[in-house]
């Protein structure tokens, strides 16, 4: 089956000691035009980086790692230095680094038209941020940490980047934020829509995010929804459809570890009763779907001249809308619906 590993292959690559147990990285990913294998590493753990792993061009902490895993591996090495690693040949530098000056780059991605590299740095109290290369970036890149977070100077102390690059988007860590979830660009063909946004989230607010250029160049965010779950990944299938995956602890909202599925949902079922049940207690509910990105109420009227909003929506797995009606709304039996948008 060539979609089940052979436990039996494995080799160990590269091993990298943490000398805390958090801000460890977590993401690999090959390269769509070098077909490198890309290494994200956090900087090591505890608060403020101490140490300045993240800028010490000694260590691979808090960097983004380039290394060949198909070529005839380099002497010493279960792998390959890329030759235009940007610094191949500096003695003051790792071979192995593509960029630098990263604090906990937990998932990144590429785009699969573009090439381009979006990067979720998660930020330590202030701020979190995106980060992002261009594709035919020759690299050597230094994103700042820990002299900034974001576009906030951090500390005074340290190595100090001579030449940060800023975020391509960041967002206040407070407010219901604490942890930047970097996804994917949707270049799928089932929906037009949303393609060329990047989509992300945060693992405490919980809303899906998107990022896209607005008519000016300049990066435009939206909140799409409160998916009512705490993600910790995406991940992006052959055809480009974009996925979610959660580690909720919810069996009352049933999204206990959880994968769904991003879609557009402005199709047949657009706006249109998609589903008719009742609660325990024996009232009606109405479930209709919706447009993401747009919020919407259900009212009710007698004579379509009057209408009265009958409350909150509960969101279904599937990111339709399910409407209970209230006892009182029961009765006179002849009663009219309609979604109305809210904004």
């Amino acid at each position: 089956n060539p979609d089940v590993a052979d436990p039996a292959s494995e080799e160990v690559i590269l091993r990298v000691g943490q000398p805390f147990s958090n801000h460890n990285g977590g993401q690999i990913q090959f390269g769509p035009a070098d077909g490198f294998l890309y290494i994200a590493f956090g900087d090591g753990g505890s608060g403020n980086d101490p140490g300045d792993r993240s800028q010490n061009r000694s260590t691979l902490l808090g960097k983004m790692v380039r290394i060949d895993v198909e070529g005839e591996p380099d002497a010493g090495l279960a792998y390959a230095i890329p030759p235009t690693n940007p610094f191949l040949g500096d003695a003051a530098t790792l071979d192995e680094i593509w960029a630098l000056g990263l604090r906990n780059p937990y998932r990144f991605s590429f785009d699969r038209m573009t090439g381009d590299m979006y990067i979720g740095d998660v930020g330590q109290g202030a701020l979190e941020e995106i980060d992002f290369e261009p594709a035919g970036s020759p690299g050597g890149l230094n994103y700042g940490w820990r002299w900034w977070e974001g576009t906030r100077q951090n500390v005074t102390t340290g190595i100090m980047p001579a030449d940060p690059v800023f975020p391509y988007f960041e967002y206040d860590s407070n407010a219901g934020n604490c942890s930047v979830i970097g996804g994917f660009v949707y270049r799928g063909s089932r929906f037009p829509r949303m393609s060329g946004s990047y989509f992300f989230a945060d693992y405490c607010n919980q809303d899906l995010r998107r990022l896209e250029l607005d008519a000016g160049g300049e990066v435009a965010e939206r909140s799409l929804l409160g998916m009512g779950i705490a993600p910790t990944g995406f991940g992006e299938g052959e055809d480009g459809t974009l996925y979610v995956v959660s580690d909720s602890q919810n069996p009352a909202t049933n999204t206990m570890n959880r994968l769904f599925r991003i879609e557009d949902i402005q199709d047949a079922n657009y706006l249109q009763n998609i589903g008719v049940g009742e609660t325990a207690d024996g009232r009606p509910t109405f479930e209709v779907g919706v447009e993401i990105g747009k919020s919407y109420q259900l009212q009710v009227s007698e004579d379509l001249k009057i209408w009265e909003d009958i409350g909150d929506p509960v969101l279904a797995d599937d990111f339709s809308l399910i409407f209970e009606l209230p006892v009182e709304n029961l009765s006179p039996p002849r009663q009219f619906m309609r979604a109305a948008e809210l904004d």
